[in-house]
């Protein structure tokens, strides 16, 4: 028998619940589930994958994405992406060479329902972590793979959180939860969400766009932050500093290379962190001084 010692991490946020799975072994292989990376696709029009690396204004503070909302043009697919999703993250499923799986990633839910005042208070603005520890992680032989967590802190509990984890179609998947326990504070009812969405398989090429279409959004919101805070100073000042910003231009486009240059997406996206970094290491010497 495969035991499992992982750990299920629930951090209540302002505008976040995050599930992490580490390490799920299971007892026997359910021959259904195919190995690999699966993230969610929330929408029905659109095939943009919302995993844990993925760009997005939701959950920000107000002026995170302002100016790129104003400024930018977005093109359907970065608009879905800088809009976010109900549900976001990313599951790894592996399986070795006994046939028995292990199930690892991180699920993000967005705060848009009831969450029990033990896991959240409007009053507390820092993260709050609640972790669970698995007893157990197994397979059936209708193709699911069930994990069971339980609360370390209070090894006393008969709290219990239960992810069933199924193939939907050759592609994806879905996730059931179970919340079991009589605990008053143990109500962690915006993990339900997950079952609302297939969490589908991501390729490689499919991951690499996602984070190809994230480092652009990023430099845009970078970009059009710096352009406000330049719009921002005062006339005379724009001017005398204007061949100090003429050479920053030349010397990030040295050192990232131009955002108007071509490649594949793997280059760009390199790029476009460079061009990101350097950007924001600009605007706030602009704003707040060297």
């Amino acid at each position: 028998m495969n035991t499992f010692s992982g750990i299920f991490s629930v951090a209540a946020a302002a505008s976040l619940i995050s599930l992490s799975l580490f390490s799920c072994q299971a007892l026997a292989a359910p021959g259904e589930i195919r190995p690999g990376h699966y993230a969610p696709i929330t929408t029905d029009y659109d095939t943009v994958f919302h995993n844990r690396y993925s760009f997005s204004c939701a959950g920000k503070d107000a002026g995170y994405c302002g100016a790129l909302l104003e400024r930018g043009r977005l093109s359907r697919e970065e608009k879905q992406m800088a809009k976010g999703a109900p549900v976001s993250g990313d599951l790894r499923i592996e399986r070795d060479r006994r046939g028995d799986y292990s199930v690892s990633g991180a699920i993000y839910v967005a705060r848009g329902c009831e969450i029990a005042s033990g896991f959240y208070s409007p009053k507390i603005h820092d993260e709050r972590y609640y972790e669970f520890e698995s007893e157990s992680c197994l397979a059936d032989a209708n193709g699911f793979i069930h994990c069971e967590f339980v609360d370390p802190t209070n090894p006393m509990t008969d709290d219990k959180i239960i992810l069933s984890i199924r193939r939907d179609r050759d592609h994806s998947i879905r996730i059931a939860t179970r919340i079991s326990g009589s605990g008053e504070d143990f109500n962690p009812g915006c993990i339900r969400e997950i079952e609302k969405y297939p969490f589908h398989y991501e390729h490689g090429d499919e991951f690499a766009h996602n984070m190809y279409v994230t480092a652009k959004l990023d430099y845009m919101r970078a970009d059009a932050d710096l352009n406000s805070v330049w719009d921002s100073l005062e006339r005379g000042y724009r001017k005398s500093i204007l061949p100090e910003q003429r050479q920053w231009i030349k010397r990030k486009e040295s050192k990232c290379g131009s955002v108007t240059m071509r490649g594949n997406e793997i280059s760009l996206t390199k790029m476009y962190r460079c061009q990101t970094l350097m950007t924001e290491q600009r605007t706030y010497e602009l704003k707040y001084g060297d």
